[in-house]
């Protein structure tokens, strides 16, 4: 049989293959329409299990959405994508940590240190993502006021001018304490298979920043 001079068969394979696609956009926040439970969804790092990070569905705040996909799924081509939620945001400090070298007193009526090593921290991911990711995401602070470098790898570097004076005769070092900015939420991915966009998979995602706040400790002996 043919149609309009075209094989029914021929015909078949190209509206398959030419098929307009799912016009879908990512559904964001907790009024999502087609969410799923926690025991429902898998994890995005392995399939076989359920997802067990803790977060609702569509829960939290909502900062970006990326890596998007156009599958073949019979009979046309579909979408799908990730969003990223930010649930919680605080800040904390990392261990203290010896800062400069040492500085001997022993024939000096006082001494001092004004210049530190640079100990230097960076931006950390529980999960590997795209650059603009991160930086996006740091927009998300969930009312935590911190400011942070403008350091491409959101660097921060221990380095102040900082400086210490002793007159106890000892031998001692500065130490630095730097401040960090958590966020912690999920990913999920979304496609729309031609039923409407639905929840494949969730995973938990950690995001720490160093800020631009750092504290300094003169009170340590090179024995500390």
């Amino acid at each position: 049989m043919t149609w309009t001079g075209i094989p029914i068969s021929i015909f078949v394979l190209l509206h398959i293959l030419f098929a307009d696609p799912v016009q879908s956009s990512p559904i964001h926040g907790p009024n999502d329409s087609d969410l799923v439970s926690r025991d429902a969804v898998p994890d995005c790092q392995d399939w076989s299990s359920p997802y067990k990070g803790g977060y609702a569905d569509g829960s939290g705040t909502y900062g970006l959405s990326n890596g998007v996909t156009h599958p073949y799924v019979f009979p046309a081509i579909r979408k799908c994508w990730y969003d990223f939620f930010v649930v919680k945001a605080d800040t904390y400090f990392l261990p203290w940590e010896r800062n400069s070298g040492k500085v001997y007193c022993t024939k000096s009526e006082r001494c001092s240190i004004s210049k530190t090593l640079g100990k230097s921290h960076c931006k950390t991911q529980s999960i590997s993502v795209a650059g603009n990711v991160g930086i996006t995401l740091l927009g998300q602070t969930l009312g935590v006021t911190v400011t942070i470098t403008n350091d491409d790898q959101k660097c921060n570097s221990a380095d102040d001018a900082t400086s210490c004076s002793w007159n106890d005769g000892g031998c001692h070092v500065i130490w630095s304490q730097q401040e960090i900015f958590r966020q912690t939420g999920y990913r999920r991915k979304r496609c729309n298979y031609g039923h409407g966009d639905q929840t494949m998979c969730m995973e938990n995602w950690e995001q720490n920043t160093p800020t631009t706040r750092v504290n300094y400790g003169c009170g340590s002996k090179c024995s500390d």
